[in-house]
């Protein structure tokens, strides 16, 4: 890894059982835009991009989060 500090995987944040039982609502909540930032980073630094080289349809993940990383989620989207 290149980065000075470890980026950790970020789980999405869970409502607590006692709040998500009082209604049918989705009790995971998205991440932010500064940990989507972090993980995109964290993919960047992967070394390995499998993800690449055993796409079906030749898509790059990797790409993908690069822009997202740069702020272009729409060119990410395209």
């Amino acid at each position: 890894m290149t980065t000075e500090k470890k980026l950790h995987r970020i789980e999405f944040h869970h409502e607590s059982v006692e709040e998500r039982v009082k209604h049918f609502h989705e009790f995971k909540t998205p991440l932010t835009a500064e940990e989507i930032h972090e993980q995109a980073l964290r993919c960047l630094h992967c070394g390995t991009p499998y993800c690449s080289s055993s796409c079906p349809l030749h898509n790059r993940p990797v790409d993908w989060n690069r822009l997202v990383r740069e702020g272009k989620w729409r060119d990410a989207w395209e």
